[in-house]
């Protein structure tokens, strides 16, 4: 593994240098236009409203854009270019393509679409991109590209108005996110930051003319701003590299995976869409395997599990203790855990007595697993407190899953939150499964999220969420003891 901003080139032994197309100094909009709605107007203001120092407009017709001087080509503006996006037609990318590499520009990102994904004449397009950049000091992301937001430093280098519109709502944090579809990825992308999610990095890899999966997986690997990764895949590129780069990430930080086009239909649907070749899914459910990522089924639970990852740490043992207000709702995420391999133990007489000792049930209540507090806990939030970190304390329970419904949401977010790093220091997950009726019950959960409190409302997405955490848990273990015989 390489330094912060390099990844290996695949396809040779040098550095492909990622740092410009990622945090660029100077960035030139290739195709800028003045008319609204235009992708040239929609990319230049972005990169504008990222608070970018040196930004070149490129467009023979115009003199000024958006108050910015205008240059014929990228070969006319007097200063170096670490970024150029290019948003012209399909047709004319290579020549710009062309004028980029002479010009020694650093990165390009090419949102224009029409290429391998339309036909024989995109795929010879492409083809021709491919060779003027081969063995070249350059890095293309794309074509049929959305492009790249940094959201650690605030760039949106990306053609999408939707990012634009939604840029005040969007808050620096830790989750990477790489994606092959760029609709969909900008999408999931906007659910996330809706649920309360935050991102440090997002970047739509398109046709992969040069960049691919594993070049994008090294960067956020090596990046500090990022502690858990979710990728989007449709198709694959450099398969036995995406291994090697899995296993290495997978040490540091989680990755989780959705990969479609499963099916036949689904496979036909994933060619026409970004020119992916058919492939076989259970090569890709032995690779995920194999490198450590967690496989979710769907993209929404990628996002379900990339929150529990990235805000509680791995299990450290399959012993699960909960805590409910609803016997029922107990019971089927008892039954999750265990089909896949968790434990809710008995607890010890020791650990029931303090619970009854220590008045952390009422009297009506359970002191099996899970602790029942029962209805009348929508009036008592201390309940919950008290039994969570009494089960926290013990070495019975390796994570907790809390389950709230109805009016205690309210009063048990304040006190949680009041007590955030208390409970948090016994390094163990916890989980919130919570439904209720109340008018703030969005604003509660994103305030819980937040303050590090993964909140679900299904029991079943609830238990997955935990599975993860084991999951991610064992692979850490079993490296760790696998590092240590190689040294040894």
């Amino acid at each position: 593994m390489n330094c912060y901003g390099k990844s290996t080139d695949f396809r040779g032994d040098r550095l492909v240098n990622l740092h410009p197309l990622f945090e660029p100094s100077s960035v030139a909009v290739v195709g800028a236009s003045k008319e609204k709605g235009k992708l040239g107007h929609i990319a230049l203001l972005n990169v504008m409203e990222s608070g970018i120092r040196y930004i070149y407009p490129i467009n023979p017709n115009e003199k000024e854009i958006l108050g910015l001087k205008c240059y014929p080509s990228v070969l006319d503006v007097p200063a170096e270019i670490d970024l150029a996006l290019i948003c012209i037609p399909a047709k004319l990318v290579p020549s710009a393509v062309s004028q980029c590499v002479l010009k020694g520009v650093k990165a390009i990102i090419i949102f224009s679409s029409g290429f391998s994904e339309l036909g024989e004449e995109g795929a010879r397009l492409q083809k021709q991109i491919e060779e003027m950049v081969a063995g070249k000091e350059i890095t293309v992301l794309g074509p049929n590209c959305v492009g790249v937001y940094n959201v650690t430093r605030g760039y949106n280098l990306t053609m999408s108005p939707t990012l634009r519109m939604m840029r005040e709502s969007i808050k620096p944090g830790s989750i990477g996110f790489i994606t092959q579809s760029g609709a969909f990825g900008v999408a999931l992308f906007t659910l996330a930051v809706q649920k309360g999610l935050r991102l440090s990095k997002m970047i739509h890899l398109g046709n992969k003319v040069f960049l691919n999966d594993a070049h994008i997986l090294e960067y956020l690997g090596n990046d500090p701003a990022t502690n858990t990764i979710v990728i989007y895949m449709e198709d694959i590129k450099e398969s036995r590299r995406v291994l090697e780069v899995l296993k290495d990430v997978t040490k540091k930080k989680p990755v989780v995976a959705v990969r479609v086009g499963k099916t036949e239909a689904g496979s036909r649907a994933s060619a026409s869409h970004v020119g992916a070749l058919k492939s076989v899914d259970a090569l890709y459910t032995a690779l995920f395997k194999q490198g450590g990522a967690i496989r979710a089924k769907s993209s929404f639970e990628a996002l379900d599990i990339a929150m529990a990852l990235s805000l509680q740490p791995p299990l450290k043992g399959n012993k699960i203790g909960i805590i409910t207000n609803s016997g029922g709702q107990g019971v089927e995420i008892t039954d999750a855990l265990c089909e896949h391999g968790l434990d809710v133990p008995e607890l010890s007489v020791t650990t029931r007595n303090r619970l009854l000792m220590e008045k952390a049930v009422p009297e009506w209540g359970s002191l099996s697993n899970p602790v029942d507090l029962g209805a009348p806990a929508a009036q008592t939030p201390d309940w919950y407190i008290k039994s969570t970190k009494i089960l926290l304390e013990s070495n019975e329970i390796d994570g907790l899953i809390m389950v709230v419904l109805g009016a205690p949401l309210d009063e048990l977010t304040s006190k949680l939150i009041t007590r955030t790093n208390e409970l948090f220091s016994f390094k163990k997950p916890i989980l919130i499964s919570a439904i209720s009726a109340l008018k703030n019950h969005d604003a509660l959960v994103k305030t819980l999220i937040e303050k590090g409190f993964p909140v679900y409302m299904d029991p079943q997405i609830t238990a997955k969420c935990m599975v993860a955490l084991y999951e991610y848990g064992k692979y850490r273990l079993r490296s760790s003891l696998s590092d240590v015989l190689v040294k040894s």
